[in-house]
């Protein structure tokens, strides 16, 4: 657990801010969003977006613990699962829809 929290602390969300971008994207979450574990933000699940997509601003306001955080204020697991396979779902149609080949 302390080795975790370790790695939670020296983890830093990855942002891109590019001028004349033609999108944005937020990106809101908990340790996914932040990419605790990679091993440089630019590795993270932000980082590969941004990386992708080169004329998109990435503004990245994930935390560590946000779920559990919601979980307190009284967010019910169904309203996390909702929220999160809506935003999933609107990245792959709206952000990253596949090639049609």
């Amino acid at each position: 657990m302390i080795r975790g929290r370790h790695i939670a602390a020296k983890s830093t969300p990855y942002e891109a801010r590019r001028p004349g971008a033609s999108k944005t994207l937020l990106i809101i979450g908990d340790s996914t969003g932040v990419g605790t574990g990679a091993a440089r933000p630019q590795e993270s699940i932000a980082g590969r977006i941004a990386e992708e997509f080169k004329d998109v601003n990435i503004i990245n306001l994930s935390r560590n613990g946000a779920i559990q955080d919601a979980r307190k204020l009284g967010v019910s697991d169904n309203i996390i699962k909702d929220v999160s396979v809506k935003a999933g779902q609107f990245l792959a149609d709206k952000v990253c829809p596949a090639t049609k080949e």
